[in-house]
């Protein structure tokens, strides 16, 4: 837990490398392609990187009847007329007669790879025995084709159409047969293409194939029971067969990978793996039966084929779920099975919302949907599907699917792969966005999604995830399975209606202006120019493919954010250099209007603290009495109640827009109230003036922790209401002394973490708590309640300055006031249903016990519930003034925190802050470690998720990411590396937030300069400015991320010097 020496604040952070800056792209109108706006390209990625695009042998190739090949299961199902539009792949999109031409457009757009699948039914038309000899030669020549124009061939060895005649001779994959006779197809393949193909993945999408083929009866080969078939199928056993059918593909992909390592890889030096369908799925609610149906659907989804593969045995819910009806591995097989991959396919296409059903325990009566027990939906708070079936029914996507872009759903199932399955090599095997044919060529929806989703691989590359490549579906239209030509997801466009079957660019209306467009941004570097047209066309066409029925997960409505395009040169760099000049983004990817700047606040970096009229806070009594951990206190500080000038031009060097500061109320209104101290009113006019005369927006906070001693002597300070009517004065006179120039407030910082350390753990000033709650012997307090009524009476301070500032002011002044919280994101430490019930508590305690008054004009129900009569109460006039009481809301955000639950008791008296919410809290540090360089890793997902929690949560708030910085140790002097790289993973991930609707308005970084950092004195540092504090006069010096920041605002970073003022 949070308690003494380690204030969320200040604990060590996270997140990883970004990279800095861009040139300039062209200005655009709507109609220009959106791709052209990108900061990325291809030059991001790891240099062995693999960028491809895929299709599959039955939906693309044709000549279904030409040279030998004989039906695949497929061939039957859609000459039965069982798809959507009646139609078949007979001709598909002819790739059989036109696959030089195809190869060459592969060749031009860029591409590295093409994924690609073998029809057994034609390289061996029985199933088994005799091979094709014009099948041979097909595959063959198109494989040599793609060597020859440099493109490497993925393979996959079933991409679900197995033939037919084995499906009459043995029901295909319910039989063990299968695995003798598939094995012996692949010993083909890998004996007469092995030599060229280094990529072997045995099949695709088994976890879905199974369940739309076997259980709901709705893909070939049709087999399902009554009552859980979707159709009327004739026959099946939905209760069993859909384990059966996996079972043996598991065991046909071992036997197939097996012989391969065993004759062919040593020599062929190749890789095998097997392809997936990965959605991610988020619980519907935050009940713990939401939770606990998410948990249970993403074990029936993915860890039913990844858990073999890495395990060895399937997953623990399903083998008690599932019980005797689910096949068991022999020792022998699971031995084959455990890490029998040398890569993991991931087909992904979007987020799918879990909710919990009630589940029947008659084991014999439920087939995998029931066994799951969950709906499935689109979309929180959009029920458009009745359950799991009809979620599977994807007739609906006649209609083009709008379900809100998500790109942290890839993150999340990247990151869920990487900690649950040993993070194995991935490679991103398919995505894409379905559009009608009516769409034409100018799919921008596509060019979109393929934006977002190709950038968001980069923070999960950064986190650590083992991704390989990336291939969008598909490279061209082709027949979509159940679909039909009614979806389509090309990048290029294929002309049903003309038996020649000619392929279309699809980047907009003027390809050559496109290309025009990329050639500009890549200054001329001729590989990059390739390299980014490839991008270009992959950003501008694809249509999210959606292979399956009318019911796959597959299928369903995609999600995902604008991206943008190609990223200038950046100059090569040593190890010495700075890292920024590596990065591809600059302020310019942000509007126009968003805010970057810095911050510090006044008892931090004035100094000054006895002189011209200023009186003690709480601060100066606490670091006066020795209680930081080196025994220091601001007296002197920064110093830059003398430095200012200075400073302020140091900032416009820097280039902020502008500098987030605090007023001391004790420089101000010594007293607390009544006289205003000339001489404090002189500095703060004097300070916003230089601010503005250099261009710089002075944003204000009124308090920072530091309330004048006076107060708390007097009434106890924040405990007393009196605190209300004091606060709102002193508010009053910085309104109208400094609001014809200051045109952004807040009220207060972080009053969610100073309540919990000064009036339940008591290590902040005024130091109040009560035994055994305490992490100090405190002299006074009771910290059952006083952390609440502290930050009761802040809120209602709050209100009452914010009802002044719009009454009297802000009609002229034209400003904004909002109020500023810690927040930092929570994850549970565990899968289990209390560390999720615990998370959800400690979000509503630390975020919630402010927003939600704020928002809604009330606490938090978890809160009411747990807290009871502890908890003060809102009259409902205060109800009414706290309801949307603030223009913006500031979040001072550090890093993520595991939580895990520990026992609650029900005494309601006997407890505080701490175990109302009755979690353990990972992550912080100890003071002792503090002194040593923060280890943690950096993760950026966690702003991302904060902000999208913000934004569901609490009606999409106007917001400023108030604080955000990394802390190092004195001694780490200017090149500050660490800091570099946490400050441009942060930055860039804002993006993704904004484009996914985040009403983000800025950006500071915690701080401008080295300063007091409250209960560790000067151990720690964030600045991006270094300060002697061993020279009286308080040199400042840029360090390595003064110079990163200064790029990134300007984009013409200064050459390192030590200057100093």
């Amino acid at each position: 837990m949070v308690k003494p020496s380690n204030s969320f604040h200040q604990v060590p952070l996270l997140l990883l490398l970004l990279l800095l800056v861009v040139a300039s792209a062209r200005e655009y109108n709507n109609n220009d392609i959106i791709a052209t706006t990108s900061t990325i390209s291809r030059n991001d990625f790891p240099p062995d990187f693999v960028f491809g695009a895929g299709s599959s042998a039955y939906q693309i190739e044709g000549a279904a009847s030409e040279d030998g090949r004989k039906p695949s299961i497929w061939d039957t199902f859609t000459h039965a007329e069982k798809v959507v539009d009646k139609s078949n792949a007979d001709i598909g999109s002819d790739q059989y007669h036109k696959y030089k031409d195809d190869v060459k457009l592969m060749q031009d757009m860029g591409l590295d790879a093409y994924r690609m699948s073998i029809s057994w039914s034609r390289l061996i038309p029985d199933g088994r025995g005799a091979v094709n000899p014009k099948g041979l030669n097909y595959y063959n020549n198109l494989i040599n084709e793609l060597i020859a124009h440099g493109i490497k061939p993925h393979v996959t060895l079933n991409h679900f159409d197995h033939p037919q005649v084995l499906e009459d001779e043995y029901n295909g994959f319910l039989s063990p047969k299968i695995i003798e006779d598939f094995t012996a197809y692949a010993n083909v393949c890998f004996k007469e293409f092995g030599d060229r193909v280094k990529s072997w993945s045995t099949l695709n999408e088994p976890n879905i194939q199974t369940l739309l083929g076997y259980d709901l009866g709705i893909l070939p080969p049709e087999r399902c029971s009554y009552p859980f078939g979707a159709v009327n199928c004739s026959k099946g056993d939905s209760t069993t067969e859909v384990y059966v059918s996996a079972h043996n593909i598991l065991l046909s992909h071992a036997s197939a990978v097996n012989l391969y390592r065993k004759h062919y890889q040593g020599r062929q030096k190749g890789q095998i793996g097997l392809t997936l369908l990965a959605l991610w799925m988020e619980p519907f609610s935050d009940s713990l039966r939401d939770l606990a149906a998410t948990k249970r659907m993403i074990e029936f989804h993915l860890g039913w084929i990844l858990h073999p593969l890495v395990y060895g045995y399937y997953p623990a819910t399903m083998r008690k779920i599932v019980g005797s009806r689910l096949p068991y591995f022999t020792d022998n097989e699971s031995e084959q099975l455990r890490g029998s991959f040398d890569f993991i396919g991931l087909n992904y296409y979007q987020v799918c919302y879990v909710s919990d059903i009630a589940r029947s325990l008659d084991d014999n009566s439920r087939d995998y949907i029931l066994d799951v027990s969950a709906n499935l939906e689109d979309y929180p708070k959009i029920r458009v599907q009745k359950n799991t079936k009809e979620f599977l029914d994807f007739s609906r996507l006649k209609v083009s699917p709008e379900v809100p872009f998500a790109p942290w759903g890839l993150q999340r199932l990247l990151e869920y792969v990487r900690v649950n399955y040993k993070n194995p090599p991935i490679e991103i095997t398919e995505n894409g966005y379905p559009l009608p044919p009516s769409t034409g060529r100018n799919d921008t929806k596509r060019v979109e999604f393929l934006q977002v989703y190709i950038e968001s691989l980069l923070t999960p590359i950064r986190m650590g995830s083992n991704i390989r490549g990336y291939f969008v579906w598909s490279f061209m239209d082709c027949f979509e399975f159940r679909f039909g030509y009614t979806f389509l997801y090309g990048l290029y466009e294929v002309d049903f209606n003309d038996k020649d079957r000619k392929r279309c660019y699809i980047v907009g209306s003027h390809p050559s202006e496109t290309t025009s467009v990329i050639s500009s941004i890549v200054n001329n570097y001729i590989l990059l120019l390739c390299l980014a047209l490839a991008l270009a066309l992959l950003f501008s066409q694809s249509q999210a493919k959606m292979v399956k029925t009318s019911n796959s997960f597959h299928q369903v409505p995609l999600l995902l954010l604008l991206l943008l395009l190609v990223v200038a040169s950046a100059r090569e760099y040593n190890n010495d250099d700075i890292i920024a000049t590596t990065s591809t983004i600059s302020r310019n990817d942000f509007p126009p209007d968003f805010v970057f700047g810095a911050g510090s606040s006044a008892y931090q970096i004035e100094g000054a603290a006895s002189e011209d009229g200023r009186k003690p806070s709480i601060w100066d009594t606490f670091t006066h009495a020795e209680k930081v951990v080196d025994k220091s206190n601001a007296d002197i500080a920064s110093d830059q109640y003398h430095k200012y000038k200075d400073d302020v031009k140091l900032m416009q060097d820097m280039g902020l827009d502008a500098y987030r500061m605090s007023l001391s109320w004790s420089r101000l209104i010594p007293d607390g109230r009544g006289a205003v101290n000339p001489k404090g009113l002189n500095y703060y006019n004097n300070l916003i003036n230089e601010l503005i005369v250099h261009g710089i927006k002075p944003h204000v906070t009124l308090n920072h922790f530091d309330h004048p001693q006076v107060l708390e002597d007097e009434y106890n300070g924040l405990l007393s209401s009196k605190i209300i009517e004091d606060f709102t004065a002193y508010a009053d006179v910085c309104f109208k002394e400094f609001g014809d120039r200051v045109k952004s407030w807040s009220t207060f910082n972080e009053p969610n973490i100073q309540t919990v350390l000064g009036n339940d753990v008591g290590i902040f000033p005024p130091e109040r708590c009560s035994y055994p709650f305490g992490v100090v012997n405190c002299s006074k307090g009771d910290s059952t309640t006083e952390v609440y009524v502290s930050a009761h009476n802040i809120l209602l301070s709050h209100s009452s300055a914010v009802n002044l500032y719009r009454k009297h002011y802000q009609g002229k002044q034209k400003g904004q006031i909002g109020i500023t919280l810690l927040a930092m994101w929570m994850e549970p430490l565990s899968d289990s249903l209390r560390d999720q019930a615990a998370t959800k508590r400690m979000i509503d305690f630390h975020l919630g016990w402010f927003l939600h008054p704020l928002v809604y004009g009330y606490y938090p129900a978890t809160m009411r519930k747990i807290v009871g009569s502890r908890l003060p109460y809102f009259k409902d006039n205060e109800s009414e003034h706290l309801r949307g009481s603030f223009d913006f809301i500031g979040l001072n955000h550090y890093q993520v925190f595991y939580v895990s639950d520990i026992a609650r008791s029900l005494d309601d008296n006997s407890r505080d802050y701490m175990l109302d919410i009755s979690a353990r809290i990972g992550g912080p540090p100890t003071i002792s470690r503090l002194k040593g360089p923060p280890e943690f890793s950096l993760a950026p997902w966690g702003l991302q998720r904060l902000l999208e929690y913000v934004r569901v949560n609490y009606k999409n708030p106007a917001i400023e990411i108030t604080e955000n910085g990394f802390p190092l140790p004195t001694s780490t002097g200017r090149d500050d590396t660490k800091r570099v790289e946490y400050l441009q993973v942060y930055i860039e991930s804002l993006l993704t937030s904004i484009r996914m609707g985040s009403n983000i308005r800025g950006y500071f970084v915690w701080s401008f300069m080295d300063c007091f950092e409250f209960l560790f004195g000067y151990t720690l540092e964030y600045g991006l400015y270094e300060v002697n504090f061993n020279d009286k006069d308080r040199k400042r010096y840029p360090k390595l991320s003064a110079e990163w920041y200064t790029t990134f605002l300007t984009k013409h970073g200064k050459e390192r010097k030590s200057y100093s003022y």
